[in-house]
């Protein structure tokens, strides 16, 4: 283009940027010299009433415009960061000369796309996503949506609520099976077999006669019984019809209760034998160990609240919080448990360094159990210092990872409702 010349730098200039025109010296324009407003000047007017024009958001502009009078740019709060930084790219001046002031609102954006990019990757990967999204899915696919995804119908919010239920009977029976009130002794060949298991485990006697009065009532164990059948049952179903068999077994929750399934139904049937062989015996007390794996089907309830899938989420982003908080704790604990075994080694319980930093880590993180307390006048300074700095420096991070949490939760109803507008459509 043909260059103007003799140029003033008191001469006003006429830029019209998506049909609102800026006046302005030229000389203001030579604040930002790496800028493409900077060499405008020279340039022939491209538009009439001898104006440069531009398509480009006018709002934005002015903003932009300002911070070369003023020689720092100011960022609205009302315009993403993100179509903020486009400007400033298309207009070629730098991120440096935005104001301190305004860069939380000029790079939060990224932050908030990173998230929601999380988020839409954890979506991508609910296959049940996109199965309610489809027109024509198949029976087997249909059964699934009904067995693990109680939003996609009534009937399988009723079926997750019932299933929810014996989740929570079941978990209650068994509680209730541990308590002396609700049981029965056992009957002599179930006492040879106790016996049998007391001495792989080398009970003592005391041990062994008050476990001999633990078997449960006969009416909880047929509720136990029959709380299992429907929701093995269920397991069973479900790992049949879904769509993805690597990542149904795979899944935390569903291996461990798998284990303690086949543990719980193996043990209940090796209870009718009379073992004979001490390799049956290790086996069936082994089994017996690994049925509290089943414990591991409460996580079902919460997959149903998104709110606990947004606490996993948050702790995966938050390593750089939780790396402080770790330090921070091991460096709280190591002092103050050599520090009060300096001052309590000759009058105490805290005869070495590892006694002083368990007492630490109890009083650091405010639980105090009290089986270890300092009794001199600078044992109890230094429990008081102990638990001020726990206080106060633990709750740092933790403040931020809070906060982690709720721009998580926030972004998630945000997705969700996005998926919802796609299914309407």
């Amino acid at each position: 283009m043909e260059k103007l010349c003799n140029i003033d730098g008191r001469q006003n200039l006429r830029i019209n940027v998506g049909g609102t025109v800026f006046m302005c010296h030229a000389d203001i324009l030579k604040s930002f010299p790496e800028s493409f407003l900077a060499s405008i000047d020279k340039q022939m007017p491209n538009h009439k009433n001898n104006e440069y024009f531009f398509d480009r958001n006018p709002y934005i502009f002015a903003f932009i415009l300002d911070g070369f009078r003023k020689g720092s740019i100011h960022v609205p709060k009302d315009i993403c960061g993100t179509t903020f930084k486009e400007e400033l790219e298309f207009w070629e001046v730098a991120e440096s000369n935005v104001a301190p002031c305004c860069w939380e609102a000029l790079y939060k954006s990224d932050e908030d796309k990173l998230t929601m990019q999380k988020l839409m990757k954890k979506f991508e990967r609910n296959t049940n996503v996109f199965l309610t999204q489809r027109n024509g899915v198949s029976f087997k696919n249909r059964l699934w949506l009904f067995l693990d995804e109680p939003n996609s119908s009534k009937f399988a919010l009723v079926w997750a609520v019932f299933i929810s239920m014996l989740i929570v009977a079941s978990t209650i029976i068994e509680a209730m099976e541990s308590t002396p009130l609700l049981s029965v002794n056992y009957t002599e060949s179930e006492k040879k077999t106790l016996k049998q298991v007391g001495e792989f485990l080398k009970w003592d006697n005391a041990t062994y006669q008050k476990m001999a009065t633990l078997k449960p009532h006969p009416y909880l164990k047929t509720s136990d019984i029959i709380c299992h059948s429907i929701i093995t049952m269920e397991f069973i179903l479900g790992f049949i019809v879904c769509p993805n068999k690597f990542t149904y077994v795979s899944s935390f929750s569903r291996l461990f209760t798998g284990i303690g399934y086949i543990s719980f139904w193996t043990t209940l049937t090796m209870e009718r034998w009379l073992f004979e062989s001490k390799t049956a015996v290790k086996i069936f007390t082994v089994l017996s160990f690994f049925t509290i794996l089943k414990i591991a089907r409460l996580f079902y309830l919460t997959k149903r609240t998104p709110a606990f899938g947004i606490i996993g989420l948050t702790l995966s982003s938050s390593k750089t919080e939780l790396k402080i908080l770790i330090f921070m704790l091991a460096l709280l604990v190591c002092t103050f448990g050599f520090v009060i075994y300096s001052t309590e080694y000759q009058h105490s319980k805290i005869t070495n360094v590892f006694i002083g930093m368990y007492w630490a880590l109890i009083t650091v993180t405010t639980v105090g159990y009290g089986d270890y307390v300092p009794v001199t006048p600078a044992g109890h300074v230094v429990a008081i210092a102990c638990a001020v700095c726990g206080v106060i420096i633990l709750a740092l991070p933790i403040g931020i990872i809070a906060s982690s949490f709720y721009t998580f939760y926030n972004c998630h109803k945000y997705c969700r409702r996005h998926f919802e507008n796609i299914k309407n459509k």
